[in-house]
């Protein structure tokens, strides 16, 4: 797992039952486009996403909507919490 940008470290869980080992990484190359563009709304860490198995049927739109929203999430509980999860 290499830092991506902002200091945040994303590891991809994409089970079989995502579709086969294109899907899957087709799956993974645009969570890892979508987390690097909103990385800077993360606090630095590590993050393992877990990936469902609808996530293949997703277009890069829902998926890139989801990942916003799981980024701001992310940001507005480290800021409740003092800065620190």
């Amino acid at each position: 797992m290499a830092p991506d940008v902002a200091g945040v470290c994303v590891a991809y869980a994409i089970p079989t039952s995502v579709g086969n080992a294109v899907q899957r990484n087709t799956v993974r190359r645009r969570l890892r486009h979508a987390f690097a563009a909103n990385a800077g709304s993360m606090p630095a860490g590590d993050v393992l996403v877990r990936v469902a198995a609808s996530a293949e049927k997703c277009t890069w739109g829902e998926l890139s909507l989801a990942v916003a929203d799981i980024t701001n999430r992310i940001g507005r509980q480290t800021i409740a919490a003092g800065g620190d999860l």
